[in-house]
């Protein structure tokens, strides 16, 4: 596992922010597909996500193999207070979960990136391969919001 190139790719894929954000307020709230989340849904949903990947790793970090919890929208409490929040408050505390990300990671010793936890869908993952599915997650879901932001 490149764990130098994981981090590289936690520290910069928040630079497609820039792009969504450019798109004015009205359409960061915009449900150009009824049914479906807008961009700061979107985000929102991110940011959550970044405490579910903090507490994931914590929980890896702290016990022998533990099996992880689902978090789906559907089930996460915690989730709806998020979108609630304005775009500006969203990517502010977003901003500051990933610095403890990145700090947490950069300061893991490298034997401790062997540790596992068993997701609920995807079965047991070490922390690399949590991490990469926090950044795909979270790419998937920064490109649905700069969809939803140009009205698609």
């Amino acid at each position: 596992m490149d764990t130098t190139a994981l981090l590289s790719w936690l520290e910069t894929q928040p630079s497609a922010l820039t792009l969504i954000l450019k798109a004015p307020p009205e359409a960061l709230d915009a449900h150009p597909i009824p049914e479906k989340w807008s961009a700061r849904q979107n985000l929102a949903h991110l940011g959550r996500f970044h405490q579910v990947f903090l507490a994931r790793l914590e929980q890896i970090l702290t016990v022998d193999n533990p099996h992880l919890v689902s978090r789906t929208p559907e089930n996460d409490p915690d989730l709806a207070a998020w979108m609630e929040l304005p775009v500006p408050e969203i990517i502010a505390r977003m901003k500051g979960l990933r610095s403890q990300i990145v700090q947490r990671l950069r300061d893991l010793p490298e034997e401790k990136w062997a540790r596992t936890g068993v997701h609920p869908l995807f079965g047991p993952m070490d922390i690399g391969e949590l991490l990469e599915h926090f950044l795909v997650h979270e790419g998937h879901h920064l490109y649905v919001a700069l969809q939803r932001s140009r009205g698609h």
